[in-house]
C-alpha cells in the first residue's frame, strides 16, 4: 500500500479547519483504506511544543487516530544502515507498526522515559519540557557541528573536501559514526561502501552540504525540518507540505539526492494523484 507522510503544517491546517475542506479531505484520505499514513517522533516533538496543553493534546489525538505506520528516527535509521554496511547486520526497517516499536529504537540512543502511546508522550513532554533535554542537547551538538562545517566549507570551497565525491565523504562519516557508537570497522566493507545502501545517511549529507554552502545558523525549526526530510524522503512514497519554503527545500533535496525518491506535493488533490488512488 502506498505511504504518505504529512508535514506538521498539514496537520495544523486539518485541526484548524474542522468542518472545512482540509479536514474533510484528510478524513476521506484516511478512511479510503488505500494509503498508509506515516508519522514520526518529530511529529510528536512538534506537537509537544505547541503553545497550550489543549493544542498539544488535540494534535496527539489526531496523530494517534491517523497513524498506520511509524517512521524510525533519523539517528536509528542512520546507525542501522551503518551497521548493515559494516558488519552485515539486519537490513534496516524504517517503517514500524507501532509507536512502541518506534520508541524502543529511540531509547537505544536517547535516555528518555519509555512511552507507549503518542498521547502520553506529547502530554508528558508538554507538561515537563525537561524530558526533551536529551533532544535539545542533540540540537545543540548539531548547531556546533554545523557552524564548524560552515567555516570549513568556506575555507575549503576550492580545496579537496569540496571536490570529494559523496561516497568518499560518506566513508569519512561512517568512520566517525563507527568510532562514536563503537561499531566494528571492516576496512574491506568500508572500501566497498555503496551510498545507495545508506539512503538516510545520503540524504543528510546532501541536505547538510546545501546548508553549509548557504551558511547561516541551525535554528530549532530548521533542525526539526531536517529531521522530517532526512528520515522521510528516502522511505515514503509521497511527502505533503503546505509550506512553500519547505516544499522547495524538499524538491531540491529530491533532485540532488538519488536516495530521496518520495514525490513532494502541496495539496490533497496532488497527493491523491501521486499516490495513484
Amino acid at each position: 500500500m502506498p505511504t504518505l507522510y504529512c508535514d506538521h503544517n498539514v496537520l495544523i491546517s486539518v485541526l484548524e479547519n474542522e468542518g472545512f475542506p482540509p479536514a474533510g479531505q484528510f478524513a476521506n484520505l484516511l478512511n479510503s483504506g488505500r494509503v498508509d499514513l506515516v508519522f514520526s517522533t518529530t511529529h510528536l516533538i512538534e506537537a509537544a511544543k505547541m503553545r497550550s496543553r489543549e493544542e498539544a493534546t488535540s494534535m496527539a489525538r489526531l496523530i494517534e487516530h491517523a497513524a498506520r505506520l511509524w517512521l524510525a528516527d533519523r539517528i536509528s535509521l542512520e546507525l542501522d544502515e551503518i551497521r548493515h554496511v559494516l558488519d552485515g547486520g539486519p537490513a534496516p526497517q524504517p517503517l514500524l507498526r507501532t509507536v512502541t516499536e518506534m520508541m524502543a529504537k529511540l531509547l537505544t540512543h536517547h535516555r528518555i522515559p519509555r512511552i507507549v502511546t503518542a498521547l502520553t508522550l506529547v502530554q508528558g513532554w508538554h507538561v515537563n519540557p525537561r524530558l526533551l533535554d536529551p533532544l535539545l542537547a542533540s540540537h545543540q551538538q548539531n548547531v556546533r557541528a554545523f557552524r564548524a562545517n560552515v567555516r570549513d566549507t568556506k575555507r575549503k570551497r576550492k580545496g579537496r573536501l569540496h571536490r570529494m565525491l559523496d561516497a568518499d565523504v560518506m566513508r569519512l562519516v561512517v568512520q566517525n559514526m563507527a568510532r562514536i557508537f563503537e561499531i566494528p570497522l571492516d576496512p574491506d566493507r568500508l572500501a566497498a561502501l555503496d551510498i545507495q545502501s545508506m539512503p538516510t545517511n545520503h540524504a543528510e549529507l546532501v541536505l547538510s552540504r546545501q546548508r553549509w554552502i548557504r551558511g547561516g545558523d541551525l535554528r530549532w525549526q530548521t533542525f526539526m525540518d531536517s529531521e522530517h526530510l532526512i528520515a522521510a524522503l528516502p522511505h515514503v512514497d509521497v511527502y505533503m507540505t503546505f509550506d512553500r519554503r519547505m516544499g522547495n527545500l524538499a524538491r531540491a533535496l529530491r533532485r540532488q539526492c538519488s536516495s530521496c525518491s518520495a514525490q513532494v506535493v502541496g495539496s490533497f488533490r496532488d497527493a491523491i494523484t501521486a499516490l495513484g488512488i
